[in-house]
């Protein structure tokens, strides 16, 4: 019976040893679990046990290689989709002064598809350059000010009039006040993308709704439209850059949604695609800290 004993009270020491020597690396895990994917910052070292602060520096020396590289690698799209536009901008428009001439149907024709073909690349280099933008590091600062999304909702539905009413869309808006603290520029880009998502991927007669309201401590942005909806398997995979859901004829670059993440993770807010109450069509929610109003 005291070998019993012995032996139960060692192993339960034995566990209890074990257990206390792994703290340290349950608690590096929970820190780099708790991190977003654009979170590189070092690891804290201070407190951390000498057994594994080698770990811990070999850790942080890693992820600052990754971090420049990362920085290197924005720096590139930047300039690049920046000195794009230049020679884009210029080629559209002789583009466009040929068109008014007189010309043939095939030289027309023609034309129209370098018209059309520049128009693509020049958004295409706009994309990028507000996605290289807003990341973290990528050169843009986060000014955060007190914001009505109402508001803001309210002016990019108005700049997407136009492109709705040659789609045969039906932009439609329900707005009420929802107050955070955001970064106009970023908000107004993120608002842009949603609602250009909306009205080019849905059908002719379709309704794509704007909202802001808000509920559960939140101030929330929302864009539903009746369209053919996104499948709940691709609902992840639609806001990976460059993704494209197999079978889309509509042109169209894949950044859009990978914009939204982006410029929502820098406002500590949550996105996500639901189906809307009609079972018909696609609803994104974009769901931020909530402020008291500021009076005007």
């Amino acid at each position: 019976m005291p070998a019993i004993v012995v032996t139960i009270g060692a192993a339960a020491l034995f566990w209890f040893g074990i257990r206390r020597s792994l703290a340290p690396l349950d608690q590096l895990r929970n820190e780099l679990e708790r991190r977003t994917p654009a979170d590189l910052g070092p690891v804290p070292e201070r407190n951390t046990p000498e057994e594994i602060r080698p770990l811990v520096g070999a850790l942080n020396h890693l992820l600052a290689r990754l971090q420049a590289a990362l920085g290197t690698q924005q720096r590139f799209i930047a300039n690049a989709a920046h000195q794009l536009r230049t020679p884009l901008a210029g080629l559209k428009t002789h583009v466009e002064l040929a068109r008014r001439e007189n010309n043939s149907g095939e030289t027309r024709a023609l034309l129209d598809m370098i018209a059309g073909e520049t128009e693509r690349a020049g958004h295409l280099a706009n994309q990028l350059l507000t996605l290289a933008r807003a990341e973290p590091g990528g050169g843009l600062p986060v000014t955060r000010q007190p914001m009505n999304l109402r508001d803001a909702a309210n002016r990019a539905a108005q700049e997407s009039v136009r492109s709705a009413l040659d789609r045969n869309i039906d932009l439609g808006f329900e707005l009420e006040d929802a107050w955070t603290m955001g970064d106009p520029m970023l908000l107004r880009e993120l608002l842009a993308n949603l609602i250009d998502n909306a009205v080019a991927y849905s059908p002719p007669e379709a309704t794509v709704t704007v909202r802001s309201r808000t509920g559960a401590g939140c101030a929330v942005l929302e864009v539903e439209d009746n369209g053919p909806g996104i499948a709940a398997q691709e609902r992840d995979k639609v806001f990976e850059r460059f993704y494209r859901i197999a079978g889309t004829t509509r042109p169209g670059c894949g950044l859009g949604l990978a914009i939204v993440r982006e410029i929502a993770d820098r406002h500590g807010a949550q996105v996500s695609l639901e189906t809307p109450a009609s079972g018909k069509g696609t609803l994104v929610r974009v769901s931020f800290p909530h402020i008291k109003p500021v009076p005007s």
